[in-house]
């Protein structure tokens, strides 16, 4: 889309800020633009499935893959004015599936009439979609808390996190470590200097130098579990750096490697 392109580079330039007035008036008309065609599209093919009207909350995962996938599907969902939050997600068939109220999301209504749910859909056919659905209950299964840092294990992996990110990951399929962590830690946040691109110089990129380098293991990092449930466990480490703040999160999937 031409809108989405058409600022390229030259931000804060020549008449600043009526260029940068303009250059944001046209992001937001390729959002907004975006948004419309990919909500008219998903629109008219939900159009043609045949939902269970039983239930008031159907959830459709497309897959645009041309393979069957598994992967972890995020969605909120508006509460305001219900008596209780108690919901049981089933499939088409009926069967319960495992999930969890996520703890962070992207939402910028109200988040106390807002609630994010994160489940695994299996198995969605290529080119094809899944339908699950909300209904009222409490689930049935509970969930125990994880294993406390730095080691961490599920069916998969035993990490270990520790300054810098992931200082080990054996995998117990493979039987072997996944990562080589001398130098950096695995998911290690680095900083580098660069004086970008200005006005034209595309031939010549401008690379990286080591001034002001700082990374995430030249601090002590303090790990908390600040989600867990029958999905998912989430890690996370928030470390002032030299120019700015990292935020460093870890997610193991119960269900998926």
């Amino acid at each position: 889309m031409g809108s989405a392109i058409y600022p390229d580079h030259g931000w804060g330039g020549n008449q600043g800020h009526i260029t940068d007035r303009l250059f944001r008036e046209k992001y937001e008309y390729a959002r907004d633009r975006g948004k419309e065609i990919v909500q008219g599209a998903t629109t008219a093919i939900a159009k043609k499935i045949n939902f269970n009207t039983k239930h008031p909350y159907a959830i459709t995962v497309f897959n645009a893959l041309s393979w069957e996938r598994t992967d972890p599907v995020t969605f909120t969902l508006d509460v305001e004015g219900r008596e209780h939050t108690r919901f049981c997600l089933v499939d088409e068939k009926g069967n319960e599936i495992d999930y969890q109220l996520a703890s962070n999301h992207s939402y910028a209504g109200n988040h106390d009439e807002v609630i994010t749910i994160t489940f695994v859909a299996g198995n969605v056919p290529a080119l094809g979609y899944k339908t699950y659905y909300l209904v009222e209950g409490t689930p049935r299964k509970t969930f125990a808390m994880p294993s406390w840092l730095p080691v961490y294990e599920n069916s998969y992996y035993r990490m270990e996190l520790g300054d810098g990110g992931i200082r080990s990951l054996y995998g117990k399929q493979l039987k072997k470590e996944v990562f080589q962590t001398g130098k950096y830690s695995a998911a290690e946040l680095f900083t580098m200097h660069s004086e970008g691109n200005g006005a034209g110089e595309f031939t010549d990129i401008q690379q990286p130098d080591m001034r002001g380098f700082d990374k995430l293991s030249h601090y002590r990092q303090y790990w908390q579990c600040v989600e867990t449930g029958l999905v998912r466990d989430v890690f996370q480490t928030i470390q002032p750096l030299k120019e700015t703040t990292g935020v460093l999160r870890i997610i193991a999937y119960k269900t998926v490697k």
